[in-house]
């Protein structure tokens, strides 16, 4: 199982991806600098096994860097990086190697959108975002991934 993870239509240059299915051991793997994964099955005290089993997941992005103490640059909008707020799903039916898991900045905070200095601030003019870790950001509405 195996895709590329794209961010407002740009391939997300680093982070994990994480299906979490709805009984059973999650999958996951590395983000590479092109966007794209190759998910393995995690397994307890045995080597994870490439691919995952059939049926419905939920889907966490995390791609973020610690800067310091205080703050965390997000590569990406936070709410992807827990599958109970992603709003990112995926059933899969079949092996496929060009699974989409398409994500956006639409409706995260900012700092081009009126955000405060003290939970957005600009890493560059990039889509790399810091926020004090103390703040907490809402969930947002989610987006879906696309296979072919």
């Amino acid at each position: 199982m195996a895709g590329v993870v794209l961010i407002d239509g740009q391939p997300l240059t680093g982070g994990t991806i994480r299906f979490v299915p709805e009984v059973g051991r999650p999958a996951s793997s590395k983000i590479m600098a092109d966007g794209s994964f190759d998910l393995a099955t995690e397994s307890v005290n045995r080597s994870s096994k490439t691919g995952v089993l059939l049926g419905n997941y939920r889907v966490q992005v995390s791609a973020s860097k610690i800067v310091d103490d205080v703050t965390i640059r997000w590569h990406a909008p936070e709410r992807y990086a827990d599958f109970r707020t992603s709003g990112l799903g995926v059933t899969i039916d079949q092996p496929t190697s060009d699974l989409v898991i398409e994500l956006t900045w639409a409706g995260a905070k900012r700092p081009d959108d009126g955000a405060a200095a003290n939970e957005v601030e600009a890493a560059s003019p990039s889509d790399e975002h810091e926020r004090p870790t103390s703040a907490v950001g809402a969930p947002a509405s989610g987006s879906e991934a696309k296979g072919s």
